[in-house]
């Protein structure tokens, strides 16, 4: 006894420090989620009228961009055009000098020399290229080739189509003498005299003077202007635009940057604040949800979805705010608390996914950069939505349907806000719309993915599991169908039974119905032995065993059930509801018979052979499948088939089991039983309906 209190108390030692570590590590997660906050700033919309005064909290600087624009405009006027000289054109005077000289008799140098000295000088030409002074003077300072480039006279106005003047020809041929070794003066005088009698004409350099704006435009720097404490950034009613958003994000990010974290007594207070949000839940729990508190997974289960919430909440917030699209960051109320909602109602319940989802949305409100009552409001009224359509889903894909349905509801929201706040744009709508419904499709994808391993790490079974395990093509069901028809008759019926029984006491009526079809899973071991398997021309097994064999072969189909439920992989409520649907009972038909074996010695028998091993019914659904199990099977054997015996029936095996303390384990009372063996009674007589009797003649002349 000494031992056993001992190991009690290890045991509720090690509960409470698990539950201390879940509430801190609960705790910690809100603290972090409080803590690193983003700085609430106005969310203001382009064209929009401001509602108020906004003033500078901090000395900042930001980047001006329409002083930028106006500092390149600047840059570019300054800027003159790049010319040259149209390539046909010099082709043409090269073609003329080369004819020139085939013709002309007092030429005193040689043709082949002079000719190839004048396609020098007419690449030069090609790769010249003319502009003004300062435009050159800025090529320089960007460190740009400038060799090829010649200055025009600063007074005269060039335009396209200009004519060069003639002295540029004799520059030329002192510039190639500079450039080329081995040629002399004295030719290229000659060549450039005669190219001077031609009229070139300049053109703009698209190509070229394109590429110089752009390099100017990009190497001046962006300007950024001062605004001091206490300045006044936008008046009321001032129409909001780029520049406005554009200072109150370096108003921001100027705050975030004085902001210290470090500060003891900052820290404290969101600690405090983050216990306190933990214990409105905790009270909560206590006085709503006493079952989900004392159970250690179901709690662990809890803070894993309000965690995963919270850290989808802060990679949303992140995303939006380092968007760089104006139209992404402008979303004013991201949906966040529906992922809570839908995982808390499908994985626990309603009412626990319906409070969550209210103190989420004000967490939230609270710690997130986001309009705050339009976030709240739409959150909550999607989350609520999504928690009352949840009873329509059977597969796990309907979530995606829920989701649309939340989306539909919050349509009407959105279209308020924009109008009580101004900013009723089609586009502005469109956006929001669009982003609400990204964000609900988001949610969809994340369920679907999480609730599969939500369900096997914390042991739960959810209805849409519940209903996948109904599928008659699964291997045990088919086998139960063909091996053991009459037990898979007798599961299909009870089902029926404990799932109508259980939603008249609010209890898992899903759960009743799908658990009762496996119940008896084991009898397949020895399946001719059960009476609804044997045939009538069949012979009863049991009369060649002892009824202490028999009552053994009986027993066995608990354990052999627990063994096959365990290979097929069945879930653990299962195995439980295998276990415990006969609990400790007396197999009271073999009992009998052994006592009429034993006559007056009947006390040697071993009562403890003949009961079932257990253990108890631990829950209301075990407690009802244990009652409609023996109503059922009982009510084949009654010869007269009415209310009066029907009730009889029903309360003598209640009765039995309340005597037999077989329902001291679970929280079923008087009054739940009760309405149980009221609702069994009036589903059977309706499963027993008569027919109308055809008269002889009317049959008869049917069969003609």
């Amino acid at each position: 006894m000494e031992i056993e209190k001992n190991s009690l108390k290890k045991f509720l030692k090690k509960d409470f420090l698990y539950r201390f570590l879940i509430c801190l590590f609960f705790c910690l997660t809100l603290f972090v989620c409080l803590h690193f906050k983003e700085v609430k700033m106005d969310i203001l919309e382009p064209g929009t009228l401001a509602n108020r005064f906004i003033v500078s909290q901090v000395s900042f600087d930001f980047l001006d961009e329409e002083g930028t624009i106006i500092l390149k405009q600047k840059a570019l006027s300054e800027l003159g055009n790049i010319y040259k000289i149209d390539d046909k054109e010099i082709r043409q005077a090269s073609f003329d000098f080369a004819k020139y000289l085939s013709t002309s008799q007092n030429i005193k140098f040689n043709n082949e020399e002079i000719l190839s000295v004048a396609g020098k000088f007419e690449r030069l030409l090609m790769q010249t290229r003319f502009s003004d002074v300062k435009t050159i003077e800025k090529m320089n300072q960007l460190d740009l080739e400038v060799r090829h480039y010649v200055a025009l006279s600063a007074t005269a106005k060039y335009q396209e189509k200009e004519i060069l003047p003639q002295e540029y020809m004799i520059y030329f041929a002192k510039r190639l003498l500079v450039l080329e070794e081995g040629l002399t003066e004295e030719k290229l005088i000659f060549i450039a005299n005669y190219f001077a009698n031609f009229a070139f004409d300049l053109e703009i350099d698209h190509f070229a003077q394109n590429n110089l704006r752009k390099l100017v435009e990009n190497s001046v720097h962006q300007k950024y202007a001062k605004v001091l404490a206490g300045e006044q950034i936008i008046a009321q009613n001032e129409s909001i635009n780029f520049r406005h958003i554009a200072m109150l994000k370096a108003m921001k990010n100027a705050i975030n940057a004085q902001r210290n974290l470090l500060d003891p007594y900052t820290i404290l207070g969101n600690f405090l604040l983050s216990l306190a949000f933990a214990c409105v839940f905790i009270l909560y729990l206590k006085v709503y949800q006493k079952k989900i508190l004392k159970s250690l997974t179901k709690v662990s289960l809890l803070v894993c979805i309000v965690v995963i919430t919270m850290i989808f909440a802060k990679i949303i917030e992140y995303m939006l705010l380092k968007s760089t699209t104006e139209a992404i960051h402008n979303i004013r109320y991201p949906i966040i608390v529906p992922l809570a909602a839908i995982l808390i109602a499908i994985l626990m319940n309603n009412r626990l996914a319906l409070f969550s989802s209210f103190v989420l949305s004000i967490l939230f409100t609270e710690t997130l950069e986001v309009e705050r009552s339009s976030f709240l409001i739409v959150n909550f009224s999607a989350s609520l939505i999504a928690i009352a359509f949840l009873k329509t889903l059977h597969k796990r894909t309907d979530i995606f349907g829920i989701v649309g349905k939340s989306f539909l509801g919050i349509i009407p929201l959105t279209l308020t806000f924009d109008l009580i706040n101004r900013t009723f744009f089609l586009v502005s709508l469109l956006a929001n719309l669009t982003a609400s419904l990204i964000f609900l499709f988001i949610i969809a994808v994340i369920v679907i993915g999480i609730l599969p391993a939500l369900e096997s790490i914390f042991n739960v079974l959810t209805d849409i599991s519940l209903i996948e395990h109904m599928d008659p093509s699964c291997e045990l069901l088919r086998r139960l169908a063909l091996e053991m028809p009459g037990t898979y008759q007798h599961s299909l019926v009870l089902g029926n039974l404990a799932e109508r029984a259980a939603h008249a006491i609010n209890a898992n009526g899903v759960f009743c119905r799908v658990a009762t079809l496996y119940h008896d899973i084991g009898k397949l071991m020895n399946a001719s032995y059960f009476i609804e398997n044997q045939r009538k021309v069949d012979v009863n097994l049991h009369h060649a065993l002892s009824p202490q064999a028999s009552a053994a072969l009986i027993i066995g189909h608990v354990k052999n059930g627990e063994i096959l439920a365990k290979k097929y992989h069945l879930p653990k409520p299962f195995i439980d509801i295998i276990k415990e649907h006969h609990g400790t009972t007396l197999v009271y038909y073999f009992y009998c018979k052994a006592m009429q074996c034993f006559g007056e010695e009947y006390a040697k028998i071993n009562e403890g052979k003949f009961r079932y091993p257990g253990p108890k019914p631990h829950s209301k659904e075990s407690a009802i499948i244990m009652i409609v199990d023996a109503v059922e099977a009982a009510s084949r054997s009654l010869t007269e088939f009415s209310k009066q015996s029907l009730e009889q029936m029903i309360n003598k095996i209640v009765s039995d089991r309340v005597l037999d303390g077989q329902f001291d384990e679970c929280s079923i009372n008087l009054q739940e039983l009760l309405i149980i063996k009221k609702t069994l009674v009036e589903n059977l007589l309706l499963s027993q309906h008569l027919r109308v009797k055809y008269p002889e003649a009317q049959l008869s002349l049917s069969n003609s």
